[in-house]
């Protein structure tokens, strides 16, 4: 699978360090771990002073890439997604059928709001 052929999965604006810890061990815990990128968007108040090191800890531990982005536009620059998705609370479900069209053909990013900050 070539650098192009990732999943770039992006926590944007998170306040709370469990939603962070919780976010990465559920990707680093994924069976397909090492197409997926973990990226941490804006992180505020407890979320960036104690998540992101316990996050990245465990990330190290088990040899996921973890990125840490002041803003949205740092992940578009960074990763050059070609498809776009963003997950609302109001949406029932993210499409899986429409997603699973760009698995392993296109770099793709998931924007996961933590609903504490507009995107």
């Amino acid at each position: 699978m070539s650098e192009k052929e990732r999943i770039i999965i992006d926590l944007h604006a998170p306040a709370s360090p469990y939603i962070v810890i919780e976010f990465v061990k559920t990707i680093t815990y994924h069976v397909n771990k090492n197409m997926i990128t973990p990226v941490i968007t804006r992180p505020t108040g407890l979320a960036a002073q104690s998540g992101i090191p316990e996050a990245w800890r465990h990330a190290y531990k088990n040899e996921t890439p973890l990125a840490v982005l002041p803003e949205l536009k740092d992940v578009l620059d960074l990763y050059r997604p070609e498809e776009i998705f963003i997950t609302l609370k109001t949406q029932e479900s993210l499409d899986i059928d429409e997603l699973n069209n760009y698995i392993g053909r296109k770099n793709i990013l998931i924007i996961i709001p933590s609903g504490e900050q507009s995107l």
